[in-house]
């Protein structure tokens, strides 16, 4: 895995970049105000295909309880990448995300992806409700992000959090862009050569 694939900065905020594919900037204004971690502690010595692995389970148990298959895709991409096809071309594309910042020490890593669905035929707000018992179930610790689902904006997003430090959100939108789905996850902070970097 290449340097430039490290993400610099701890990114919570995938309420807002769903937002800016579903209603516009306005919109994305309202979700910026999601809970910034700069620091994450490291609980993992998993290797890089341990922890992709894990995220790719968590994100298929989020396919299988709602029912939505073939439309989830890469967030961001150029192209319409989408996940049951092309997960290992998604995972070298989103890259890594750095757990700590510490000039010339080696950074530890955890993997992260960020998926949307095309526009649903299905409620995206009973979708979500499933996948929040499906957490609960699974002990996480879930809870609406402040502000979400409130004012005109018609977005509901909800974050999940394990012990372990790894954590998801799910956020459901019903604007001019259609109905859609906008899932994060990111694993637990790994120590492993595989994953952790010194910066240059």
């Amino acid at each position: 895995m290449r340097n430039d694939h490290l993400r610099h900065g701890w990114r919570v905020a995938m309420g807002g970049l769903t937002v800016l594919l579903l209603i516009g900037v306005t919109a994305c204004e309202r979700l910026a105000e999601v809970p910034v971690l700069s620091e994450r502690s490291v609980r993992s010595d998993a290797t890089l295909i341990e922890l992709r692995e894990w995220v790719s389970e968590e994100i298929d148990a989020v396919i299988e309880v709602t029912g939505i298959e073939s439309e989830w895709k890469a967030l961001g991409s150029d192209g319409d990448i989408r996940w049951l096809e092309n997960r290992e071309r998604i995972f070298e594309g989103q890259g890594l995300s750095a757990c700590s910042f510490r000039s010339g020490e080696v950074d530890p890593a955890a993997v992260r992806v960020d998926l949307i669905t095309t526009p649903l035929d299905q409620d995206p707000f009973l979708l979500l409700e499933r996948v929040r018992e499906l957490w609960v179930e699974r002990g996480w610790k879930v809870g609406n992000l402040p502000g979400s689902g409130q004012g005109q904006s018609q977005i509901l997003t909800m974050r999940a959090d394990r012990e372990d430090g790894a954590m998801a959100t799910l956020s459901a939108g019903d604007a001019a862009g259609g109905r859609m789905l906008g899932l994060t996850v990111i694993s637990a902070c790994s120590n492993d050569p595989s994953v952790a970097r010194k910066p240059e």
